[in-house]
């Protein structure tokens, strides 16, 4: 999904992703625009820009795309002041370009956001079957005995 209220780029943005092979599922130019099509159409990555029209801007849409979906986001913004990029960093975010965005930027900013989330995902996999595994031996642990004095596990026999 690309956020951008400047049809040009965001249009631009669009054939750039189509010639790398990638699907654009739909362009929003408001955070409240993008949050409504994120929830209906989970996409697998938002290109958003910071500077956007209406209530909130990009950095604040993204906060919660984040929070809602654990969808990645890339920024996208014309300036790269260290104010905008502490806001930026803040957010978990999973790249920054700065405008115009070239095709190679574009190409290995997106990639390297696809593998991080994917990466991200199976850790997260893998810590929740972790912890399922965790509290099964807890509860295990949970019949047993434990003697304070000698700190050895006595099994009690029914």
């Amino acid at each position: 999904m690309i956020v951008e209220d400047e049809l040009v780029v965001a249009t631009d943005l669009k054939l750039m992703l189509q010639s790398l092979g990638y699907e654009v599922c739909t362009i929003e130019s408001s955070a409240e625009g993008a949050l409504r099509k994120t929830g209906e159409l989970i996409p697998d990555l938002v290109l958003m820009d910071i500077g956007l029209d209406g209530k909130a801007d990009g950095i604040e849409a993204a906060e919660e795309i984040r929070s809602r979906w654990s969808i990645p986001v890339i920024y996208i913004s014309a300036q790269a002041h260290d104010r905008i990029l502490k806001r930026a960093e803040k957010t978990d975010t999973y790249g920054y370009l700065v405008k115009p965005v070239n095709e190679d930027n574009l190409k290995s900013a997106v990639r390297m956001a696809l593998h991080k989330a994917n990466s991200d995902h199976q850790r997260e996999k893998e810590i929740n079957a972790l912890k399922k595994e965790l509290a099964r031996q807890l509860m295990k642990i949970g019949t047993m005995n434990i003697c304070s004095e000698c700190q050895k596990i006595l099994i009690e026999k029914h």
